[in-house]
């Protein structure tokens, strides 16, 4: 794998990570040069908002296969657990072949050895059109062991929030270090939608739920309320359909886990005249996050009816036809968008 390497030496706590990031090289290449072999990329981060050196974030280039190296990666963070180490995938199917160091090491170290990894993972996820084996990072698996404050879960759908959920992380190295599980759907990498202006990166913060910004001026007259998360909620936004809904508010979930019970609580209260709430995912309807959060919606749904929009269960996280795909993809979106109980028309000469 050739390819120049540029490191960036200025912290004496780099040192050791090159040492032992090239020790790690060759024993996966074999090779003598590992350093002219494989490309390497490392940046500081030197001070925090206290002014304190808190030391490097590192990110680097490994054999190009599914998690190789998580092994070692998840070694270096038990070891460094005060520096915010990031991995990020090329796809989110890779997770696959990391599964046993992920259930062994890093989501239940806290519980068995009073460890407290705090690794990053960023993981490619959303249903693009690309056929089953790039679709999903399954976040269900993640979900699925997600107890006792054990990781956080996030699906962001903006620049901003991205931004401000990396910076949080960091902040909370010392006092509250968690696995971080990021989906980052590769679609949404260029798109205008998730555009953030300076001032939210400046002065804005992390917002585990995101209401309808154009609902506010309409609350009396919305009549179903939407809950997504990720991609989905970009889909929707930008239909064609979107319009038409001015009875329907979209609220996206940033986080999935922890739930934030609060602020969904809030989000549901603020909407009164609401006659059903859907939750819209593009996964099918055993993967994805339906299952994790519909105990919890249930309950703050109260006696309004819930509803899954979404693909039916399946066995693949998505189809082999891209055929398919579009026509399973307008039939969540014109199932999530078409306007709930339209009012009667009332008589007129035109219409008679």
């Amino acid at each position: 794998m050739p390819g120049a390497i540029d490191v960036w030496m200025q912290h004496p706590t780099l040192r050791f990570l090159r040492h032992d990031m090239f020790a790690s090289l060759r024993r996966w290449t074999g090779a003598a040069e590992a350093e002219q072999e494989l490309p390497l990329s490392l940046t500081i981060s030197a001070m925090d908002e206290g002014g304190v050196d808190r030391g490097l974030i590192a990110a680097w280039y490994g054999p190009d296969g599914p998690l190789i190296s998580n092994d070692e990666v998840a070694s270096f963070v038990a070891q460094a657990p005060d520096r915010l180490v990031v991995w990020e995938a090329q796809y989110g199917d890779f997770i696959n072949g990391a599964q046993v160091v992920i259930d062994e090491f890093l989501l239940s170290a806290r519980v068995k050895w009073g460890q407290k990894p705090s690794l990053v993972l960023l993981l490619p996820h959303g249903d693009e059109g690309q056929g089953p084996d790039h679709a999903s990072a399954r976040p269900e698996r993640f979900l699925q062991l997600a107890a006792d404050f054990n990781m956080r879960v996030a699906n962001c759908t903006t620049a901003a929030q991205y931004f401000h959920l990396l910076r949080r992380q960091a902040a909370l190295l010392v006092h509250d270090p968690l696995p971080l599980i990021v989906l980052t759907p590769k679609s949404l990498l260029r798109h205008r939608f998730v555009a953030s202006a300076p001032r939210e990166l400046a002065e804005g913060r992390w917002e585990p739920v995101i209401d309808d910004p154009r609902a506010h001026s309409r609350r009396a007259r919305i009549r179903r309320l939407v809950l997504c998360t990720g991609k989905i909620a970009v889909d929707l936004e930008t239909s064609d359909a979107r319009s038409a809904g001015s009875s329907i508010a979209i609220a996206r979930v940033e986080q999935l886990y922890p739930i934030p019970d609060a602020e969904l609580s809030a989000l549901i209260a603020g909407y009164r005249h609401v006659e059903e709430i859907l939750w819209v995912q593009e996964e099918p309807e055993n993967m994805g996050a339906w299952e994790f959060l519909r105990p919890t919606l249930i309950e703050l749904a109260g006696n309004r009816p819930l509803r899954y929009v979404g693909r039916p269960r399946s066995s693949s996280p998505a189809e082999g036809s891209a055929t398919r795909h579009i026509d399973q993809q307008q039939r969540i979106i014109a199932d999530a968008l078409r306007i709930p109980n339209p009012e009667p028309r009332i008589p007129t000469l035109s219409n008679v």
